[in-house]
């Protein structure tokens, strides 16, 4: 059976457990590939904490925008990529990929959350900026 209280309460373990899963790829890369060359790059733990810090913060974000453009603008955002409910599976296929390609080398996991970070940062900059095009209407 479904209800309103459940929606919340499943919206609310997705973050929790989609937020778990971030910082089991950031411990990862960071205690694999923290203070190493890799692909002629020197991966300071510095880098690795800001790459993480930003895909956690930008899976947060992508939810948050989403709930708070209905909220306060009564609009669910439209299109292929930045409508609501479209990407958390999207991003938990990345996340899949880059956990089972670490098998072969741990850059996999850190180029993961690189794609996430990414993705869910240009995600809410698009939406804030076509809500700040709403407002201005």
């Amino acid at each position: 059976m479904t209800s309103s209280l459940g929606n919340f309460i499943d919206a609310i373990l997705d973050r929790y457990a989609d937020s778990l899963i971030l910082l089991g790829m950031f411990y990862y890369s960071m205690t694999t590939i923290g203070g190493k060359e890799m692909l002629s790059i020197s991966w300071s733990p510095f880098i690795i904490v800001v790459i993480s810090v930003l895909a956690i913060l930008g899976n947060l974000m992508v939810s948050y925008s989403s709930a708070k453009s209905v909220a306060n603008f009564n609009y669910q955002y439209k299109g292929r990529w930045i409508a609501a409910g479209r990407g958390r599976d999207l991003r938990l296929f990345i996340l899949f990929t880059g956990a089972l390609l670490s098998y072969f080398g741990a850059i996999f996991a850190l180029f993961a959350l690189i794609i996430i970070a990414l993705q869910t940062n240009i995600i809410v900059i698009w939406r804030t900026v076509l809500s700040w095009k709403m407002f201005k209407r």
